[in-house]
């Protein structure tokens, strides 16, 4: 008896170019009282912080000939205001 794995892989040179994406996100909130009953909470998060490129989609295929990336470097805020 025997047993094998099959497994969907690209061509050599995709897989030379594909390597496990590792990103790093941050983020942060801080939550402020005004006048004692009124919340304000002030967010801030960085995403991808070391600007990593990631290929979600390298552009080979039938009728495909776009590559698509990932999400570069964004900086995000937000203010959530609770009355």
């Amino acid at each position: 008896m025997a047993a094998d794995r099959l497994e969907a892989r690209p061509p050599v040179t995709q897989r030379a170019l594909h390597q496990r994406d590792t990103n790093v996100y941050l983020g942060t909130s801080r939550e402020f009282g005004i006048d004692g009953s009124d919340l304000l909470t002030l967010q801030f998060a960085v995403i991808n912080v070391f600007d990593k490129i990631n290929v979600i989609h390298y552009g080979t295929g039938i009728g495909v000939f776009a590559p698509r990336y990932g999400q570069r470097r964004g900086f995000f805020g937000g203010l959530a205001w609770e009355f």
